[in-house]
């Protein structure tokens, strides 16, 4: 309403004044507070939280990094060479992987190629099995508006 008023202040002809009704699909439904049992995380070291291999990491250089084998909720853990980076973890070569143990209606990765590489294939084998690729800071959703869910993903 306020953007409207703004519009007719201006100038603005013809706009119609009455209240819009918006019926969110997918990532737009506001998530489920009462279910809700995993927070947002991020996987670069400046805001870690829940870093399964926490006593063998090293930061800001290329690491291998054997799976750390079942998760506990929140926890996440890489497999394969990564450089754990302040703000993000990236992956070295083809066929690293990530492992998020979960309990939330979504999961969405923020992904894309280092600056200046070409585009990043990747595969998800969590409850939907999909290859894409990335030619920028993405987010992509893996797991999006089905019931709460809690389930590893890799």
């Amino acid at each position: 309403m306020v953007i409207q008023q703004l519009l007719v202040d201006a100038g603005a002809a013809a706009i119609d004044q009455d209240l819009v009704m918006v019926e969110p699909r997918g990532l737009e439904v506001a998530a489920d507070w009462r279910t809700l049992q995993s927070p947002e995380t991020y996987v670069g070291y400046g805001q870690r939280r829940g870093f399964a291999q926490e006593a063998v990491a090293r930061f800001d250089e290329p690491r291998i990094h054997a799976s750390p084998g079942r998760l506990t909720l929140n926890t996440w853990g890489l497999s394969g060479t990564w450089t754990v980076a302040r703000n993000a973890a990236v992956s070295n070569e083809a066929g690293a992987r990530i492992s998020f143990r979960f309990h939330a209606r979504d999961l969405i990765l923020v992904m894309g190629p280092r600056q200046g590489e070409r585009p990043s294939p990747f595969g998800s084998s969590s409850m939907v099995s999909r290859r894409a690729a990335t030619t920028g800071p993405t987010s992509m959703p893996l797991v999006a508006g089905s019931p709460a869910t809690s389930a590893p993903t890799s």
